[in-house]
């Protein structure tokens, strides 16, 4: 692996478990250049050109009331410098946006659970600096993976068979184990690159409730278009 690949690699890995396991830990570890564009938090040295500040947004619970309802997928638009997919998201699904100038993570948020844990859809659309060599397809799925895999007991893994959107491959690992606080999890990555683009779609939810929730998920990744 190259010293750029591991550059993002460690980033990518680091932005995810800032996401998905340990904020606040993750949080105090100092940060490196891409992490800190990815994270909108500036590093302590970099070549990157790197803001003070960037935009995170979140956006309030939905209004259940108002919604056209859990079972029906609604049509999100999402894009950056250029870049741009659509997908379609279940309709009790909120938003949260990290927005850094060099990629963007959408993250879709279910309900919550009684255990407060809750089920999320993530679409990530990461590029490469200008410049610079993007790591390959199966480096950046060990990049996903490997969080679960140091954080979650009992892991297991599984390949899925790869879906088409477009001219797009996206190929695909399932993933289960139990978290700290001993819930069990299930999840899901797929990812397909488009020139200097990766495009990362990342799913995971609490059992018993993923049986219901990720097939659901599944079919919005499934509806995934690259424009």
């Amino acid at each position: 692996m190259s010293s750029v690949e591991r550059l993002i690699a460690g980033s990518i890995a680091s932005c995810f478990s800032f996401l998905i396991f340990s904020p606040l830990a993750v949080q105090a570890k100092p940060v490196s250049p891409l992490e800190s564009i990815l994270l909108g938090r500036p590093a302590r040295t970099t070549k990157l050109k790197v803001p003070a500040q960037t935009s995170t947004v979140a956006s309030p619970e939905p209004d259940r009331s108002k919604m056209a309802g859990p079972d029906k997928l609604v049509p999100a638009d999402l894009s950056i410098n250029g870049h741009r997919c659509k997908v379609a998201i279940p309709g009790d699904y909120s938003l949260m946006e990290f927005t850094p100038p060099q990629g963007k993570l959408f993250s879709f948020r279910g309900p919550l659970h009684a255990s407060k844990d809750r089920a999320f859809f993530n679409v990530t659309i990461l590029s490469s600096p200008a410049g610079e060599p993007m790591p390959s397809e199966r480096t950046m799925m060990d990049v996903m993976l490997n969080p679960q895999r140091k954080q979650l007991a009992k892991y297991q893994e599984e390949k899925q068979p790869l879906f088409m959107s477009g001219t797009h491959s996206f190929k695909g690992m399932s993933f289960s184990g139990v978290n700290r606080e001993g819930h069990a999890m299930k999840g899901f990555v797929y990812l397909t690159q488009d020139r200097d683009t990766f495009f990362i779609l990342f799913a995971q939810d609490e059992q018993p409730f993923a049986d219901q929730s990720l097939p659901r998920l599944l079919i919005s990744a499934k509806a995934c278009h690259i424009e």
